[in-house]
């Protein structure tokens, strides 16, 4: 069945599908340069689909799961057809599949799991990846992933590349000459206008950005017509804006979020035409993919959280950055997609031009253990793989360091739990709490666990907060009257409560509703997970044991305290870390779970205590170790226990007359040659 053509309008991308199908039976890779507004995403895939020479069914690759059933929904009414029938989606805990599905429309996620319980990808013929522009991990791993099972086993296999602002050149001579079909957008007219320079601010940037935004949007609502689109870094901004639009009472006028972890109803409200002018403020998931009918005013605060690898904690964490220009350019585009718009870019047009042109792809900044692991069960070494953008050694190598700490990995091969590791869609960290709470009792204190560790803050920030900005009600006592194990215990004993009450002040601070609802959420499907691959969950709700399954999980966050009282401590690989005001963890050795790098000493925001007594005997390491004593004058030694690299304890042991003393003692000697020598 194709196109109803009296329902589906004509795009740019319409006059070249003949040649799109045409290029697919005399090549097997396809790059398509499609600009914004051709039509790419719903209009390519389908077209495939009514070449019944091809056979098998066709994956459409979208980078976020909004855009998945975005897509799917879009093409499949387009083509008169139920959604789960001939057209349908696959994402993370969520399916709309049949037995007659020939389209699916999924994450690169579900289709790299796909490649690990079918190395052949038998069920498909085409494989499209959309927008890949963003160069995400996985995207970039089921690129190289699909090229090598194309060129060793399957030729016949069809891979289709598409973005808009892609480039080119690296894909064509990563793909070695493919067939390449650049296609023009239908965009209208957008009037850019940049803000006045200003400095950016030492402190205070969020407030900043959220002032900068709500009166700009108040400007645009009353200078134009038509719906406003905001571009903001993330849920914390949009819940700010959110109010001060609303204390704006602006006439007539519908304020609506839209984000990635929003349920996928609110979700489709906002992509669906409304009744009222239409506010809506974004993350950049709006960027690519879906198109927002009504939208003409794009106001774009020029910020992004971007996740980064923190190697001094460990980490991958989300840091405030400025867009890079292809970004901005994605986020014009928006305006002008159905008429004449205007862009207000909240930053000056000389900025503009020092912004990178790209963002890094991701694999250069962010942590590999998932990409190793699904490398090496497939029987590759990640270090040879044939990566469009190879990332470096040392990144490989923490990966490495990661998976052996999880007992995933022996050499280049997996051991069986990280075979079991595998069976999760998740990282392989949060795989491995889930598999130790169920051994321990507490699947589901330990689903939840990974769901608060996983997804965002449970909690409001202060400034989120209007009864703490008001009247300070509801303060948390001082950290000195707090006494606990485990500070993510005390959080699910607030979540607890609130699930009971609804109330959302509480003595950790104020809940944020939606965040508690999408935990709820997520920790359902991770009991449901853990049901699949592991049997039945049971359940003993002990904090002792949470804490235990943690260390499995992170055993390089541990960190001991500089003193016994003391809220500084040193963490795994030597950075220096402060316990959060509000922690109420005690013991002298804690996991890091939640740590804000962001300055010389990182600040741990999610503490868990943890006993010396856990940790096992394989992974402690006795040295020995000799030193020149700069106030004894002496070569002392000292007999130490690390865990890792960290020093857990230490006491004097006797010093050997040997070379290694005598090394010692020549190299002190030839430091301190002059006061050796006699006084005149």
């Amino acid at each position: 069945m194709g196109y109803d053509i009296l329902t589906s309008p004509c795009l740019p991308v319409d006059e070249f599908l003949s040649e799109i199908q045409q290029a697919l039976m005399d090549y097997n890779c396809l790059v398509l340069q499609a600009a914004p507004g051709a039509g790419k995403t719903t209009r390519v895939a389908p077209s495939i689909l009514d070449l019944s020479c091809l056979g098998g069914a066709i994956a459409l690759i979208q980078p976020r799961r909004i855009a998945a059933r975005a897509a799917a929904a879009h093409i499949a009414g387009q083509r008169q057809s139920a959604l789960g029938n001939q057209v349908g989606y696959q994402v993370r805990f969520d399916s709309r599949c049949g037995r007659d599905t020939r389209l699916i429309c999924m994450t690169p996620g579900i289709l790299l799991r796909k490649i690990q319980s079918d190395p052949l990808l038998e069920q498909f013929s085409v494989i499209v990846l959309d927008e890949f522009h963003e160069r995400s991990l996985e995207m970039d791993l089921l690129l190289g992933m699909l090229r090598q099972l194309q060129v060793q086993l399957r030729p016949d296999l069809r891979i289709v590349v598409m973005s808009a602002t892609l480039e080119a050149q690296e894909l064509t001579d990563y793909l070695q000459q493919p067939r390449l079909i650049q296609i023009p957008g239908r965009s209208f007219p957008v009037d850019i206008r940049f803000s006045r320079f200003e400095s950016p601010p030492r402190t205070g940037l969020v407030r900043r950005i959220v002032e900068a935004t709500s009166q700009c949007v108040l400007k645009a609502a009353g200078a134009h017509q038509g719906d406003i689109l905001v571009f903001l870094p993330g849920v914390g901004e949009i819940m700010q804006v959110l109010r001060e639009l609303q204390s704006a009472a602006l006439p007539d006028c519908e304020v609506l979020p839209l984000y990635g972890d929003l349920p996928p109803g609110e979700q489709d409200r906002v992509l669906q035409p409304g009744g009222r002018r239409r506010i809506i403020l974004a993350t950049n998931i709006a960027e690519t993919s879906l198109t927002i009918d009504g939208v003409c005013i794009v106001v774009d605060s020029g910020w992004a959280r971007v996740k980064r690898f923190c190697p001094e904690t460990g980490l991958d964490s989300l840091q405030l950055e400025p867009i890079a220009q292809a970004s901005a350019t994605q986020r014009a585009g928006r305006a002008g997609r159905t008429r004449p718009g205007t862009c207000y870019r909240l930053w000056d047009e000389v900025t503009h031009r020092s912004r990178p042109a790209q963002l890094q792809p991701e694999l250069l900044r962010t942590d590999l253990s998932s990409a190793v692991l699904q490398l090496l069960n497939w029987g590759e070494t990640p270090e040879q793989f044939a990566w469009i953008t190879p990332p470096s050694f040392e990144s490989i190598a923490q990966a490495r360091r990661v998976l052996e700490m999880l007992e995933a990995i022996q050499g280049d091969q997996l051991t069986g739990l990280g075979k079991l590791l595998l069976q999760f869609p998740l990282h392989p960290r949060l795989s491995r709490l889930l598999i130790e709470s169920h051994r321990l009792g507490i699947s589901t204190t330990g689903s939840m666990a990974a769901a608060m560790l996983s997804e965002r803050d449970l909690f409001m920030k202060p400034q989120q907060s209007a009864q703490a900005r008001s009247a300070h009600r509801h303060k948390p006592p001082t950290s000195a009257s707090r006494s606990w194990e485990c500070d993510l215990s005390m959080r699910l004993e607030v979540w607890a409560g609130y699930m009971e009450d609804q109330q959302v002040e509480t003595s950790l601070g104020t809940i944020n509703r939606g965040a508690a609802r999408n935990l709820s959420q997520v920790m359902q499907q991770f009991l449901q997970l853990q049901y699949q691959e592991l049997g039945s969950p049971s359940d003993q709700p002990l904090e002792r044991q949470l804490s235990q399954a943690l260390l499995v999980a992170f055993p390089d966050r541990l960190a001991k305290r500089r003193t016994p009282v003391s809220t500084r401590a040193v963490m795994v690989g030597g950075k220096g870390v402060q316990l959060a005001p509000n922690s109420g963890v005690r013991g002298e050795l804690f996991l890091c779970l939640d740590v804000d790098a962001g300055s010389a000493e990182a600040t741990v925001r999610i503490a868990s205590g943890i006993e010396q007594s856990w940790l096992p005997e394989k992974s402690l390491r006795q040295v020995d170790e000799s030193f020149f004593h700069p106030s004894q004058q002496a070569v002392v030694t000292r007999r130490r226990l690390y865990w890792l690299d960290l020093l857990l304890e230490e006491t004097p042991g006797a010093t050997l007359l040997n070379l290694d003393t005598a090394k010692l003692l020549s190299i002190e000697a030839v430091r301190q040659f002059d006061n050796l020598l006699p006084t005149k």
